[in-house]
């Protein structure tokens, strides 16, 4: 998927009480592999949304 450069770094830097909560050196990554990435993507937002009741806050626009 080609896209620009997503902007949750950016706003996990900003964040104080982010990178407390959430240290640098315990974060992961998983990687999936999908032929339709885009949609897993919404899919996955939709299922947050749908248990939290917001967009992933590091996902989130604005």
């Amino acid at each position: 998927m080609k896209s620009t450069p997503h902007i949750c770094g950016r706003r996990y830097n900003k964040n104080a009480k982010i990178r407390e909560q959430f240290p640098f050196e315990d974060l992961f990554i998983q990687l999936i592999r999908d032929d339709s990435p885009e949609e897993l993507e919404r899919k996955l937002i939709d299922s947050y949304f749908d248990e939290f009741g917001e967009v992933p806050p590091l996902n989130a626009n604005g």
